[in-house]
């Protein structure tokens, strides 16, 4: 993998570009460094001109300071897609980094052709609230081993006659989040109070979008995503079965499919359809 680094008001930033065809742009969520997307980024550099990037507050990309909004990392994703020459885009944005997309396709409708957000809200709800802020209470209070349980049991749903395979992808985080470093909590807690205030912006966004998450997602909770329709003008929403938030593990080919199929300007989405 080609990554390259990008700077942006004295920020710097990983990026790579991949594939040739159709743009697809992806910003990921908390803890989904670029180098280790596996069959996700895989497969879409297969099928299209795949640009990851990293925005400041992730991975090896510089800390980004809380008081930065959702605007400035927008900013971050605009200001590579102009260095790239990049028109016509699907953006893809998850979980933490969908915010980002949102505001940016907001701005940039005219050179999108169309926005998917997954495991993503309109605002965050007193019980996502209660869940970050006691997340953040965890890491300043540097109880650092109760941090990859307590944030585990947040995004994965334990029952496995909902997620026939919750027991493996609730191991794989642990074990991946019991190797985080200081810099990559105080990253994490910077990113957590900018998500407190976050909040879209009520535009009007014309171009095809999907929404979609895990049918038991209990974070970005699934009854939610029809909040979008007061957004979305063109708007598809999927709920995907037997996963949660992290669908991209569990129900890694259903999801790339589904992409696939809302990029293609396939309606006949043979998953659950709500909204």
């Amino acid at each position: 993998m080609d990554i390259r680094r990008f700077s942006y008001q004295h920020f710097s930033f990983r990026y790579s570009v991949q594939g040739q065809g159709q743009p697809l742009i992806f910003v990921g969520g908390a803890f989904q460094a670029i180098d280790k997307l596996g069959p996700l980024a895989d497969h879409w550099a297969s099928h299209y001109r795949l640009i990851l990037i990293e925005l400041p507050g992730f991975g090896e990309s510089d800390f980004l300071p809380a008081s930065y909004g959702f605007e400035f990392t927008a900013e971050c994703i605009s200001a590579v897609a102009q260095e790239l020459g990049v028109r016509n885009a699907v953006l893809v944005g998850t979980s933490y980094g969908s915010p980002s997309v949102y505001r940016f396709v907001a701005k940039n409708q005219n050179c999108v052709k169309a926005m998917v957000l997954g495991g993503s809200c309109t605002s965050i709800d007193r019980f996502m609230e209660y869940q970050i802020r006691m997340m953040l209470w965890i890491v300043r209070s540097h109880r650092v081993n109760m941090f990859p349980k307590a944030f585990t049991e947040i995004m994965c749903n334990m029952r496995e006659e909902d997620i026939p395979n919750a027991k493996r992808i609730h191991g794989i985080l642990l074990r991946s989040l019991s190797r985080m470093d200081d810099d990559a909590r105080e990253k994490f807690f910077a990113n957590s109070v900018r998500l407190l205030g976050a909040t879209l912006p009520k535009r009007r966004i014309d171009v095809p979008t999907l929404v979609f998450t895990g049918e038991h997602d209990q974070f970005t909770r699934a009854e939610r995503m029809s909040e979008f329709s007061e957004y979305c003008w063109d708007l598809r929403i999927v709920r995907l079965p037997n996963s949660d938030h992290m669908y991209h593990l569990e129900q890694t080919e259903r999801t790339l499919q589904l992409i696939d199929k809302f990029v293609d300007g396939l309606e006949d989405v043979e998953l659950s359809m709500v909204g």
